[in-house]
């Protein structure tokens, strides 16, 4: 019998949109994107992280 990892993929995908860690990181989420200055604050936050990871990747300090 061929194991089809679409299906266990499928099976995760499920599992994990199920547990509770991930519903409350989107609970969360939804309530950042709901109020304006959480949401520039974590659109600032996002930002230099980015820009962090870029220099990390070029070899900057």
């Amino acid at each position: 019998m061929a194991v089809n990892l679409y299906d266990y993929a499928n099976k995760l995908e499920q599992a994990l949109r199920e547990s509770d860690e991930y519903n409350a990181i989107k609970d969360a989420y939804a309530k950042v994107e709901a109020d304006e200055n959480s949401k520039k604050l974590f659109d600032a936050f996002r930002e230099t992280q980015m820009n962090f990871q870029q220099k990390q990747m070029q070899g900057e300090e």
